[in-house]
Formats: structure tokens, C-alpha cells, sequence
């Protein structure tokens, strides 16, 4: 008799910041290795990212990452304040 290998996955992915991005790589290849995410949970950035992969958004929100630059990124803490 042979056992079937289940290939399904739950995930609970960590805070972090922009270090929270990596939790893209690490879904793209599971899911390029054929798991199948059953279940998420996340915390701080890691709830973001699972909630936009949950909301089947998160290639959308990679493609809007890569256009950011470092001016788009800080530009709130450059404003000038009133004199």
C-alpha cells in the first residue's frame, strides 16, 4: 500500500518591517514546489502579507513594491515643517 505525500502547508509568518517582504519569496516558492496553503496567521507585517495572499492581492502589491524608491519611501519624513 502506498501513502499518498501530502503536499499542504499552515503558515504563521512574523513581523519585521520591510524585512516582512521575504515572506513573498517564501510563498511564491512553496507554491512553485505545488503546496497548497491551507491556513495563515501572521503578525505586524507578516498579517499584511497573509492577508493580501488570503485576498489573492499579493502579486499586485509585489508589482507596486518594485516600483518604489528610496524618495518614495521617506518622502513623509522629508516634509518641511510650517515656520
Amino acid at each position: 500500500m502506498k501513502i499518498k505525500e501530502s503536499k499542504t502547508i499552515s503558515l504563521a509568518l512574523g513581523s519585521g518591517g520591510a524585512r516582512g517582504y521575504a515572506h513573498i519569496g517564501v510563498i511564491e516558492t512553496l507554491e512553485s514546489q505545488r503546496y497548497e496553503i491551507k491556513s495563515i496567521a501572521g503578525s505586524s507585517m507578516g498579517a499584511l502579507i497573509g492577508g493580501l495572499y488570503a485576498a489573492r492581492k499579493l502579486q499586485e502589491f509585489k508589482e507596486w513594491i518594485l516600483t518604489l524608491n528610496y524618495y518614495d519611501i521617506y518622502k513623509s519624513r522629508l516634509q518641511i515643517p510650517p515656520s
